[in-house]
């Protein structure tokens, strides 16, 4: 790899935030591999991973973060190219190390029933702004009659 300082991963599991999201760009585990070059291609697009530069891609660092996932068993390569192990999966779509642990006992329930509140008040707010529509032509309507009887 060319020494590119890759910002580190926010989950705290892949190599840098590159890794995740070269990984994340991989086929999973039942799809057929991708070569490092069709890899490239599809990266192309996504700007918040530096390996393409100035529409060049770098495919000498995209195979060195490749080789990396391959090392840490996050990918695996094969003749056809490069897709998701199942491990990769896993890490890629499981908790991070940073976030916290899920919510149980009465904390969930208090979580929940906050969420039914606040999913409750979101729903009154837009059946008001329905309301508020439907009143607001129901007065343009009557102010352009209004103004047919007086023309």
């Amino acid at each position: 790899m060319s020494g590119i300082a890759y910002l580190p991963d926010p989950g705290g599991i892949f190599r840098s935030d590159v890794h995740r999201r070269v990984a994340a760009h991989l086929p999973l585990p039942d799809e057929d591999p991708k070569s490092a070059e069709a890899m490239l291609e599809r990266l192309h697009d996504d700007a918040s991973t530096p390996l393409v530069l100035d529409g060049e891609g770098d495919l000498g660092e995209l195979e060195g973060v490749l080789a990396s996932l391959v090392a840490d068993e996050w990918a695996e390569q094969g003749k056809e190219g490069f897709r998701l192990t199942a491990g990769g999966l896993d890490k890629l779509t499981g908790p991070v190390a940073n976030e916290p642990p899920p919510l149980k006992g009465p904390r969930l329930a208090a979580a929940e029933a906050l969420d039914a509140e606040l999913t409750e008040e979101e729903e009154a707010g837009e059946q008001r702004a329905k309301e508020e529509a439907v009143q607001r032509a129901k007065d343009q309507l009557a102010e352009a009659e209004a103004a047919l009887e007086e023309g």
